[in-house]
C-alpha cells in the first residue's frame, strides 16, 4: 500500500518526553520517506472551557482523509481530561489506523516505554557504582500504574543484589513538591532514619528534595546521594546536576511508526514493550566524571535555548505586533521578530476571521489564506491542510500545527518547521504562539472599532435635512478607507453609474438601486450622488470586481426603459492624500459639470449690468454680509425671480456662487498669509469658525490647516 503522510497528535511538544518521542518518530520517518504532521496543543495545568474549545477546534477541523495513519501520545497532555476529549475526536472523525503510545492508565497502548527495567538500571547504578545498600524510594501515588512500575524495578534490582526492601523503604508521593519537602524536614529533624541514597520517581521530586536539604544546610551528595527519573532538562540544569534515567521514549517513537506502517498494510500487531533506558549521570549520586562528551553537547543546546529566551524577551514581540494597524503590517513585524530556531512559520487564516466571530471548526469546502511576509496571501482549500507546493525544508520531516484562537474564537492555524538539528522548538515557542493569538485578537478588536467608525462616516455623508451629499465628508470617508486597508494587496475601487431614463418614471431609478444592492460584494459601499448618479466604492483585492458589477447591473436592467453609463477606476492603497483628493475631485466633475456661457439662457438687458455688479461685489468683498432678499429688493424683483435671473446669467445659483467666492478668498489667504485660521474665516465672511472649517472641508476635501501646509510644501519644492 502506498502512503506518505502520517499525523502525530500530542499535547506539549516542549518537554524532554515529547522531544524524545518525536526524535524517534522523525528518525523512522526519514527511513521510510514519510512526511509527519504534528498537531500540538498549547494547553497547560489549568484550562478554561472557552480556551479548551479553541484548542480542540483545530483537531475538529483536520481532514483526516489526507493522513494514512495517526500516532496518539496521551502522556503528552498536561490535563488527562483534555487528552480524553482529543481521543474522542479522533475516534469520531478519523477512519485511518491509530497507534496509541505509552499510556496504560486509560487506553490500551500499542507501544509502551517500559519503566520497570529502566528504573531497575538506575537502582543498580546506585548499588554497583556507589556501594549503596540502604536506599529509599519516593514514589508516585500508590496504585498508580506508572508509579508501581518504578517501584517494581526498584525492588527487583534490590533483590538481584541480595538486598531486602523494608517497609519504610518505599514512600508514596505525588510526583510533585509535597512528598520530598516533607521527607527532607523529617530527615533533617531526625524524625526518620538517614539512608545512604534517595531515589525519586521523577526529576521534579529529586530537585525539590535537593533544594529542601540545601536550605537546611545539607549538601548533596556529601550528606545524601540523590537520583531522579525522566532525564529532563530541569535535572540537567540543576546544581548539582541530578543523576537521572531517560526512559526509552525515542525507541518507543521509532517503534510506533513501524507499528503504524504495519496497521496501514493490514497486518495485525501485538503491543510492543520497549525496555531500554539511558542513564544520565550527574553529580548528585556521587559520580565525578559525568558523560563529559554527551553533557557538553547538551550544555551547548541548553545554552542556545537560553539565548533564544533572552532574545525573545528583548524583542518584546507582543508590543511590536499588537500595535500593527493592519494585517499586512502585522505580518511584516511578525517575520522581523521570528524566533531564530523557527525555519518556517506560516499563518493559515480563515477568510472571514477579521469581521466575524467564528467558534465553529473549519467547514469542508472552506478556503484558507496562507499569509506571506509582505501581507499578501495564497488561497488553498482547508481540506488539503497545506498548499500543494508547501516544502519540507528540514531533515526532521516534522511539520507542526497549532491552533490560532482567542478563547473559543477560532481563526485558523499556524504551521511551523524547526531549524536544522532541532527536533522541536524551545518552550519560548509556546509564548510566541500565545502572543500571536493575542495580537490577532487586538487587530480584530481594532477592526471592530473601525467598523463603528465606518458606520459613522456613512451616516455623515448625506445631510439629513436637505438630502444633499456632503462632498467633504464623502472624500474623508473614502480616504479613511484607503488609509485603513488591512492587506497590502487591496486597492481602492470606485465606480460611477449614470442613469438616463426615457420617461419620468421614478421606479426605473429604484430598480437600478436594487440592482446595485444585489450586485455589490460586502466589502463595497454605494451611495446615490444625485437623481441620475450612483457611486460604488471600497477596498478590494479583486481587480475585476467592478467589471463584474457592471455586467450584473446591465444584465438586470437590459429590458428596462433606461440607458446606463459606467465609469470605474482603481487606485493603489498608500497613495498620498493630495493625490487621492486630486483623483476624487477629477471624478467629481463627471457628475457635477459646469454650464458654459454659450449654454446659458438669455437675460433681459436691463438686469445684466446689475447682475454683473453684484457678482463682482461678492468676489471682491466676500467678507461682507449678503442676502438674496436684499439684492432682489435692489433690483425690484422677487427673491425667487432674482435667483432665476442669477442662474440664467452665470450658470450657478447665487448661494453656491457666494460660497465659492468665499472659499476662493480663503484659499488665497491660507496660501499667501500667516493669518490664523480664525482671522481667515472672519476675512471671508464667516462669523462661526467651526462652520467655516466644516464648509471649507466640504468644498475642498481638506482642512484649512492641512491645505496651508500642503501649499507651503509645494512652494518650497
Amino acid at each position: 500500500m502506498k502512503f506518505g503522510t502520517i499525523g502525530v497528535v500530542a499535547g506539549s511538544i516542549f518537554g524532554t518526553m515529547a522531544k524524545e518521542y518525536l526524535r524517534g518518530i522523525s528518525q523512522a520517518a526519514k527511513e521510510k520517506n514519510l512526511k509527519v504532521l504534528v498537531f500540538a496543543s498549547l494547553e497547560s495545568f489549568e484550562i478554561e472551557e472557552d480556551y479548551e474549545k479553541g484548542e480542540l477546534a483545530l483537531l475538529e477541523s483536520v481532514n483526516y482523509g489526507v493522513l494514512d495513519g495517526i500516532i496518539f501520545i496521551p502522556n503528552s497532555f498536561t490535563l488527562r481530561s483534555f487528552g480524553d476529549k482529543v481521543y474522542e475526536i479522533l475516534q469520531k472523525r478519523c477512519t485511518a489506523p491509530i497507534v496509541i503510545m505509552d499510556d496504560v492508565l486509560t487506553y490500551q497502548p500499542d507501544v509502551i516505554a517500559d519503566h520497570e527495567k529502566a528504573f531497575a538500571a538506575l537502582t543498580s547504578h546506585m548499588i554497583e557504582a556507589h556501594n549503596c545498600t540502604d536506599i529509599v524510594l519516593i514514589a508516585g501515588p500508590e496504585g498508580e500504574v506508572l508509579s508501581e512500575q518504578r517501584i517494581s524495578g526498584f525492588r527487583n534490582s534490590l533483590a538481584e543484589h541480595g538486598l531486602s526492601c523494608a517497609e519504610d523503604t518505599v514512600i508514596y508521593g505525588d510526583y510533585w513538591l509535597n512528598a520530598p519537602t516533607s521527607y527532607a524536614e523529617k530527615l533533617v529533624s531526625g524524625e526518620i532514619r538517614k539512608p545512604q541514597a534517595v531515589l525519586c520517581a521523577n526529576d521534579i521530586m529529586a530537585i525539590t528534595l535537593e533544594r529542601a536539604l540545601a536550605e537546611k544546610g545539607w549538601e548533596v551528595p556529601q550528606n545524601l546521594a540523590i537520583a531522579g527519573y525522566d532525564g529532563t532538562d530541569y535535572a540537567f540544569k540543576s546544581h548539582p546536576r541530578i543523576t537521572s534515567c531517560l526512559p526509552a521514549y525515542a525507541e518507543a517513537g521509532h517503534e510506533a511508526v513501524q507499528t503504524l506502517i504495519a496497521k496501514i498494510n493490514g497486518i495485525e500487531t501485538e503491543p510492543q514493550r520497549i525496555n531500554a533506558g539511558k542513564l544520565i549521570i550527574g553529580e548528585s549520586c556521587g559520580c565525578l566524571h559525568c558523560n563529559l562528551g554527551e553533557n557538553a553537547e547538551r550544555n551547548h543546546e541548553l545554552y542556545y535555548d537560553s539565548l533564544f529566551d533572552e532574545f525573545y524577551d528583548n524583542r518584546n514581540l507582543l508590543m511590536r505586533v499588537a500595535t500593527a494597524q493592519s494585517l499586512s503590517e502585522f505580518m511584516r513585524k511578525l517575520y522581523q521578530n521570528m524566533i531564530p530556531s523557527v525555519m518556517i512559520h506560516k499563518l493559515c487564516l480563515r477568510k472571514n476571521w477579521l469581521n466575524e466571530t467564528i467558534s465553529s471548526p473549519l467547514q469542508e469546502n472552506e478556503i484558507l489564506m496562507e499569509m506571506q511576509p509582505d501581507g499578501s496571501y495564497i488561497e488553498f482549500p482547508a481540506s488539503s491542510l497545506l498548499p500543494s507546493d508547501y516544502p519540507i525544508l528540514n531533515e526532521n520531516r516534522l511539520i507542526f500545527f497549532t491552533s490560532l484562537h482567542f478563547g473559543m474564537d477560532f481563526y485558523g492555524y499556524s504551521v511551523a518547521q524547526s531549524g536544522e538539528g532541532k527536533i522541536t522548538f524551545e518552550s519560548v515557542y509556546r509564548r510566541f504562539c500565545h502572543e500571536v493569538n493575542v495580537a490577532l485578537e487586538e487587530i480584530r478588536m481594532r477592526n471592530r472599532l473601525k467598523t463603528s467608525v465606518y458606520k459613522m462616516h456613512l451616516a455623515s455623508i448625506r445631510d439629513p435635512l436637505s438630502g444633499s451629499i456632503d462632498w467633504g465628508a464623502l472624500l474623508n470617508f473614502m480616504m479613511w478607507l484607503s488609509e485603513n486597508s488591512q492587506l497590502s494587496t487591496e486597492r481602492f475601487a470606485i465606480m460611477l453609474v449614470f442613469v438616463k431614463s426615457r420617461d419620468s418614471n421614478s421606479n426605473i431609478r429604484l430598480k437600478v438601486k436594487k440592482s446595485i444592492q444585489n450586485s455589490i460584494s460586502k466589502e463595497l459601499s454605494y451611495i446615490r450622488i444625485n437623481d441620475s448618479t450612483y457611486c460604488i466604492f471600497g477596498m478590494t483585492e479583486n481587480d475585476k470586481i467592478l467589471t463584474m458589477i457592471e455586467n450584473s447591473i446591465s444584465q438586470e436592467q437590459q429590458n428596462e426603459n433606461c440607458s446606463l453609463g459606467f465609469y470605474h477606476e482603481y487606485f493603489k492603497s498608500g497613495i498620498s492624500r493630495e493625490e487621492f483628493l486630486s483623483n476624487m475631485n477629477r471624478l467629481r466633475q463627471m457628475f457635477e459639470p459646469k454650464t458654459t456661457n454659450e449654454e446659458l439662457a438669455p437675460v433681459h438687458s436691463r438686469y445684466v449690468k446689475m447682475l454683473k455688479f453684484i457678482r463682482k461685489e461678492i468676489y471682491e468683498h466676500p467678507q461682507a454680509e449678503y442676502s438674496k432678499e436684499s439684492f432682489a429688493e435692489s433690483m425690484y424683483v422677487s427673491t425667487m425671480y432674482f435667483q432665476k435671473l442669477y442662474k440664467q446669467m452665470f450658470g450657478i445659483p447665487f448661494t453656491r456662487d457666494l460660497i465659492e467666492a468665499r472659499i476662493a478668498m480663503a484659499k488665497e489667504l491660507l496660501s499667501e498669509t500667516n493669518l490664523p485660521v480664525a482671522e481667515v474665516a472672519e476675512a471671508c465672511g464667516y462669523k462661526n469658525l467651526p462652520y467655516f472649517i466644516r464648509q471649507f472641508s466640504h468644498e475642498t476635501g481638506d482642512t484649512p490647516n492641512h491645505f496651508r501646509k500642503h501649499k507651503r510644501s509645494e512652494n518650497t519644492d
